[in-house]
């Protein structure tokens, strides 16, 4: 994982929602956002544990596992997309397999997750100014 001093200093005090079931995933991209001096919230495995969690406030940034535990995460991209947080889809699926019109131009990140790809989309999608 070669991440450099620009993504780290980037993704520093934000706030990111990590939507995701599989426990050693989430695991993973927890740690990695710390690494980078992010703060995790969550991880939440569910869409109503996601949807609580977006209820106590907005994060900076989000990730998105589409299937959780069976259940669609739909509900929780359009919550996100409501409240104006960007989001990475971080899922199994390609993106010919994603049919949700809403979630076209949404970033994804396949797994197994590529560190690096990971923390240069989130950077991406911090608003600049």
């Amino acid at each position: 994982m070669n991440v450099t001093r620009a993504d780290m200093s980037a993704l520093r005090d934000r706030r990111i929602l990590v939507v995701e079931d599989d426990p050693l995933i989430a695991m993973e991209i927890a740690d990695l956002l710390a690494a980078q001096g992010a703060e995790p919230v969550g991880p939440t495995p569910t869409v109503r544990a996601a949807l609580a969690a977006l209820a106590d406030g907005p994060p900076d940034l989000a990730l998105l596992d589409l299937n959780l535990r069976g259940e669609c995460g739909t509900p929780v991209a359009a919550a996100l997309h409501e409240a104006g947080v960007p989001f990475v889809l971080t899922s199994g699926y390609a993106r010919t397999q994603i049919d949700e019109p809403a979630l076209a131009q949404v970033p994804l990140v396949p797994k197994p997750i590529d560190h690096r790809l990971l923390i240069a989309t989130l950077r991406r999608l911090l608003p600049t100014g």
